[in-house]
C-alpha cells in the first residue's frame, strides 16, 4: 500500500470515529429527554 492510501483509511477512520460518537450522543440526548419528558407526566 502506498503513503496516500494508508493516510486515506486513518482519515476514514478518524471521520467514522467522530460520526460513531456524535451519533452515541445524539442517541443519549434523546433518551434522556425522553425519560425527562416521562417523569414529568403524571
Amino acid at each position: 500500500m502506498n503513503k496516500e492510501k494508508k493516510v486515506f483509511i486513518k482519515d476514514l477512520i478518524v471521520l467514522w470515529l467522530s460520526l460513531s460518537a456524535l451519533v452515541c450522543a445524539a442517541l443519549n440526548l434523546h433518551v434522556s429527554l425522553n425519560m425527562l419528558g416521562q417523569k414529568e407526566e403524571p
